[in-house]
C-alpha cells in the first residue's frame, strides 16, 4: 500500500518543490533546494528542511500557532551558523511535529545533520546519493537517537519485523554546471508490494541510462 504523496506549488513555500508524506504527525519531505536567483542560480542551502519544517508547523498552527511558528523558526535558524550554510540544497528531511520543539533530520549533499530549535549537530558526511541512502538506511535500522525522529517515524508506518520497506530516489546527477544531484522522484511502499513497486519505478525512471543518473532503492529494511 503506497503512502500518498503530493507536491507544493512553486508559490506556496519558499518557491521550492517538495514531496510531503504525512504519517499521523510525522512528516517526510524531499525535494531540491536550488532557486534561480539572479544570473548565478544561487543554491539556497537547507531549503528542503525549511519546507519540511513549515509543512509540519502548518499542521498545528490552529492549536498552537505561536509555539509552532517559533519552534520552526528556531530550528531553521540552526541550519546556518554565523551566516555560513551548513546544508546544501538536495536533501531528505524527517520532521517530528508532535513535540513542542520541532526537530529535523536532514540528509543533504554536504552531509547529514540534526537540527532542533535548541541545537545543531552535524552527523556525518554524505557526498552522494548512495552515501545519503546508506546513512538513511542505518538510521531506519537502528531506530534510536537522532532526537527521537527516525524510530517514531518508522513505527508510524506500522511495519513489522517481516515487512519490506522500499524507498526509491531518482536523481539526474549534475546539472547546469553544478555537482549536486537533483532529486526528482520518490516513492515509499510497504509490505509484499515493495519489490514490485521498486521494479516499476526503476523501469519508469526518466533518467535511466544517463551516465550521471543515480537510482537508489532501499528495501527489506527490518523494523
Amino acid at each position: 500500500m503506497p503512502l500518498t504523496h503530493g507536491s507544493l506549488s512553486h508559490n506556496e513555500v519558499h518557491g521550492q518543490d517538495a514531496f510531503i508524506v504525512d504519517t499521523k504527525g510525522y512528516f517526510f519531505a524531499v525535494g531540491d533546494g536550488v532557486s534561480n536567483i539572479g544570473p548565478n542560480k544561487i543554491n539556497k542551502s537547507g531549503e528542503v528542511a525549511k519546507v519540511a519544517l513549515e509543512a509540519a508547523s502548518y499542521g498545528w498552527r490552529k492549536k498552537r500557532p505561536s509555539s509552532a511558528m517559533k519552534s520552526a523558526s528556531r530550528a531553521v535558524g540552526r541550519l546556518t551558523i554565523d551566516g555560513v550554510t551548513t546544508l546544501t540544497g538536495v536533501g531528505i528531511s524527517f520532521v517530528d511535529s508532535k513535540r513542542i520543539g520541532l526537530s529535523v533530520l536532514h540528509i543533504g549533499d554536504s552531509g547529514v545533520a540534526l537540527a532542533t530549535r535548541d541545537s545543531f549537530r552535524r552527523i556525518t558526511p554524505a557526498h552522494n546519493a548512495v552515501d545519503r541512502s546508506n546513512v538513511l538506511a542505518g538510521f531506519l535500522k537502528a531506530g534510536v537517537g537522532l532526537g527521537g525522529i527516525a524510530k517514531p517515524f518508522y513505527q508510524e508506518l506500522e511495519l513489522d519485523k517481516d515487512a519490506n520497506f522500499t524507498l526509491a530516489l531518482f536523481t539526474d546527477g549534475a546539472y547546469d554546471g553544478y555537482r549536486e544531484d537533483r532529486l526528482h522522484s520518490i516513492m515509499m511502499d510497504r509490505g509484499t508490494g515493495a519489490q514490485a513497486t521498486a521494479n516499476q519505478m526503476l523501469a519508469s525512471n526518466p533518467y535511466r541510462g544517463r551516465d550521471d543518473a543515480t537510482v537508489v532503492v532501499l528495501k527489506n529494511l527490518p523494523a
